[in-house]
Parts: structure tokens; C-alpha cells; sequence
């Protein structure tokens, strides 16, 4: 939801957009579990909690055809030049695909955030893709991988193919030269009283707590770690299914406040600010905004070498790639970039220089309306 979110409020200074989301966020939706929880209901929340316009006609799930004639008649009412999906699982969106085709609007697309999500190696899946596609003007993908696997897997034409970066906002003020604020951590109260001092190394991550992205490999190499090193600590951000599970399974790190775990956080700019190296021990992506936003920030960052991200990362450019499933090697990675400042420096300064030149939010959308004139264009013509 963060790129759909940035997309629309960049285009809507020049453009009339609405953002369509699900009724049940429309009308708040109950909190789940906190173990159950994930980023992007928080992230929905907030586009809500703005005043951005927001209609309230998406389908809720595959066959709900009461939704499905609301969405139909808001499109005939709007009359929109374009209708823009953001999927991974088309299923989920079927009718409503077919309720922009019934209302006649002139150019549809989509962007594929995820075209190795588990659930389209079903083959249905797999044809209804195949099928939906067909009927759309343009598809996005987030990365050259992403589009071969669009080519390979789902026979889509190369040339319905555009590739568009995500892209990330630029901080304002970015560290490169390793100095944290003993207050900036003393002000964070979660950290209070957990031993983080100017020697300290801050090793930071922001994911789903689940198996796919990785983070029970994260802590062994964070147990191996902390055998070795007095002075290195992991900060866990973010919310998941395996929350609980390895709470209890790494106890005797959360109990040595060695390890954190700190939940959802709605700005991660203050973590980021007294991180020394940013991880992703991810097993997919597509081209995570997380790792954009650790680059933007000045962080080192180490990730796996898997879907997009050796497009955003160069192995010891502009930051370290290790192979998925690897704690020994992560841990090994670690240790190395705490050991030499001088190459944690040079990969900070690179990966900021890689967001102002080819990942930024700005460009982004550029290239995102660009693809939109074309679809008018061509339709008018």
C-alpha cells in the first residue's frame, strides 16, 4: 500500500484521482491479533486517516457481486480516463476487472507487485492471469525479473511489459558518516535501559514476522553474533504470524535485550537514523521499498539475492548480497561491515547516490504517467 499511497498523492497535485479501497477499510476495520497483524493494514489506515478522496466500491473478495455492481455503477458515474489495479493474486480481482470493461472505460493496467506470490503456481491461478492480462492495455512490472517471470510463466507480450522502479521519497537529512545521538536513543523508550551506547552496532530490519521473509535465519545469525560480539543489537520492526513463536524460541536474547522486537512503527525514519547496517533475509521479494527507504537513509544494507533486488543492490557497490537461507553467511556479512567502517561508509554513500539518480519517488511517477499518456493517447487515436 506505501507505493499505491506515494503514487496517488503525487499524481493527484495535477490529476483527478481516487483511490478504491476495500468497504471494510472504508469503514474501519477491527484489529486483529497482534501476532496476526501485518504492515499493510496499518498503511491503509493511514491513507484513510488523510483527506485524500476515497470511494468506498471495491469487491471484498472473489464473487461478491453485490460489490461488484457498485463498483460497476461508481465507474459509469466517474467516467475515468484510466483504471490502474494493483494486484499479485488476480483472482482477487476478477470482477473487478470485468466491472471496468462492462463500464467502458477507455484504458485499464495493472501492476504486478508480486508475480511469484505462491498461490499463482496454482494452475487456475495461472489462467486466470493469462486470461486478465489479455484484456489490458499495459502491465508494470517493478523489476527485469519480474518481467521475465510475466513472459515466462503467464505468456504476456514483451512488449505490454513496462518496467517501472518503485521509488522512495528523499530524506531531507541523510547520515553518512556513522554518528548517532546518545539521546535520539535515550528518546526512544523502547530502547531504554537496553545497553546501546556510542560502541554499540544497531542491526535493523522491517518485514513481516513470517518463515518467507526470513527472519528466524535473521536471529541465528543474530544468536551466533551475540556470542561474539558484547556489543552488537538487532531491532525488529514490524508485526506477524511468527511473532510469538520466536519470542519464545529466542527468549534468552529478547530477556539480554540483545535482541528487540518493536512491532509496527509508523515512521521508521527514527530507527533508521541510529542504524549501522539494515538486513533483508528475505526468501522473495519483488523490489522492497524497505530497502529503498535504509538506502535513502544512509544504512548499509545486506540483503538475499532474490526477485528484484540485485537490480536496486550491486554486491559490494552499493551493498551486500547474500544467498537466502544462509544464516552463516548473513552473520558472516554482518560481522564484516562491523568490523570495516570504511566499506559501510563507501556502500552508504552509493546507495544514496543509486536513490537520487534511478529510485526516487519522483521518478517514479514520471515514468508512471508517461505509461498513463500513452494508454489515453492510444485510446483517443
Amino acid at each position: 500500500m506505501r507505493h499505491v499511497e506515494m503514487l496517488g498523492r503525487a499524481l493527484s497535485e495535477k490529476h483527478d484521482v481516487t483511490i478504491v479501497l476495500p468497504e471494510a477499510l472504508q469503514k474501519g476495520i477491527e484489529p486483529s491479533p497482534l501476532e496476526k497483524r501485518d504492515a499493510s493494514d496499518r498503511e491503509v489506515e493511514e491513507i484513510i486517516s488523510r483527506k485524500e478522496k476515497i470511494e468506498h466500491c471495491v469487491v471484498k473478495g472473489k464473487f461478491d457481486w453485490l460489490q461488484f455492481v457498485r463498483l460497476y455503477r461508481f465507474l459509469k458515474r466517474k467516467g475515468p480516463d484510466l483504471f490502474h489495479v494493483h494486484l499479485a493474486s488476480p483472482g482477487e480481482s476478477t470482477l473487478t476487472f470485468i466491472a471496468a470493461f462492462m463500464a467502458g472505460v477507455p484504458a485499464t493496467l495493472e501492476t504486478e507487485h508480486a508475480p511469484s506470490y505462491f498461490p499463482l503456481e496454482r494452475f487456475y491461478s495461472r489462467i486466470v492471469k493469462r486470461f486478465l492480462t489479455k484484456f489490458m492495455g499495459r502491465v508494470i512490472a517493478l523489476s527485469e525479473n519480474g518481467r521475465r517471470l510475466l513472459i515466462q510463466r503467464y505468456s504476456i507480450p514483451s512488449d505490454k511489459i513496462a518496467v517501472i522502479y518503485n521509488g522512495i521519497e528523499i530524506p531531507e537529512e541523510v547520515r553518512h558518516e556513522g554518528q548517532r545521538s546518545i539521546k535520539t536513543i535515550s528518546g526512544i523508550s523502547e530502547l531504554e535501559g537496553s545497553g546501546i551506547d556510542e560502541d554499540s552496532t544497531i542491526v535493523t530490519t522491517v518485514s513481516e514476522i513470517t518463515e518467507r521473509k526470513g527472519i528466524p535465519i535473521l536471529l541465528q545469525a543474530a544468536e551466533e553474533l551475540v556470542r561474539e560480539e558484547n556489543k552488537v543489537h538487532f531491532l525488529i520492526i514490524g508485526e506477524g504470524v511468527m511473532r510469538l513463536d520466536l519470542w519464545k524460541r529466542y527468549k534468552n536474547l529478547i530477556d539480554s535485550r540483545r535482541v528487540h522486537f518493536l512491532g509496527y512503527k509508523k515512521d521508521i525514519s527514527t530507527y533508521l537514523s541510529i542504524s549501522d547496517i539494515f538486513v533483508l533475509p528475505s526468501f522473495g521479494e519483488e523490489f522492497p521499498l524497505s530497502v529503498l527507504e535504509a538506502m535513502a537513509h544512509g544504512v548499509p544494507v545486506i540483503a538475499t539475492r532474490v526477485g528484484g533486488v540485485p537490480e536496486m543492490i550491486q554486491h559490494l557497490e552499493n551493498g551486500w548480497l547474500v544467498k537466502p537461507g544462509d544464516a552463516a553467511e548473513l552473520a558472516a556479512a554482518i560481522h564484516a561491515l562491523m568490523k570495516d567502517g570504511k566499506l559501510a561508509l563507501t556502500l552508504s554513500k552509493n546507495a544514496y547516490d543509486a536513490i537520487r539518480t534511478r529510485f526516487s519517488a519522483a521518478e517514479m511517477v514520471r515514468q508512471t504517467e508517461a505509461v498513463y499518456a500513452s494508454l489515453i493517447a492510444g485510446k483517443k487515436r
